[in-house]
């Protein structure tokens, strides 16, 4: 395997990677959402405040993942721009 495959093996793994982490975040704040939902309909001050917190932390893993996907997009156009021949 020469570098350039090694490097788009790399790079598709990255992205798997990354949208996994992208699915897991947005299951996150749906789940949620129903906890916050379902505890503001039951008057379950604990499952709201849960579901609020799982919002939060999905958001937050999201943003990661997003902000991940531009520094590996920048390293690989910083790779193409040192290997252009």
């Amino acid at each position: 395997m020469n570098d350039h495959e090694k490097t788009a093996r790399e790079n598709f793994e990255e992205e798997t990677n990354n949208l996994k982490k992208q699915a897991e975040a947005k299951a996150d704040q749906i789940k949620g959402s129903f906890k916050e939902t379902a505890g503001k309909m039951t008057d379950d001050y604990k499952l709201q405040s849960e579901g609020t917190v799982d919002k939060a932390a999905g958001r937050i893993k999201e943003e990661q993942a997003e902000r991940q996907k531009r520094v590996n997009d920048a390293a690989e156009a910083a790779r193409k721009e040192l290997h252009k021949d």
